[in-house]
């Protein structure tokens, strides 16, 4: 979140918390059947939202490196 989508660490830790209380609450358990003890979609669901809201809407067209990265450490 630091890097690529340019959040200042209030935000990073704002939206961690905000991801945190709805992958792990209670709503959001799976059965005794399934596997895993919370829901995956929930989790992905979650990051594509902080990833679009970041990227004005393009999140799932996004890719990791960042061509405008100002340091050089870019895609080349």
């Amino acid at each position: 979140m630091l890097g690529r989508l340019q959040m200042t660490t209030k935000e990073a830790l704002e939206q961690y918390n905000i991801i945190a209380g709805r992958v792990f609450c209670t709503r959001n358990k799976n059965w005794l059947i399934q596997d895993g003890m919370f829901k995956a979609t929930t989790l992905e669901q979650e990051i594509m939202r902080v990833v679009a809201t970041k990227l004005d809407g393009d999140g799932g067209d996004a890719t990791m490196l960042d061509s405008t990265n100002e340091s050089g450490m870019g895609a080349a």
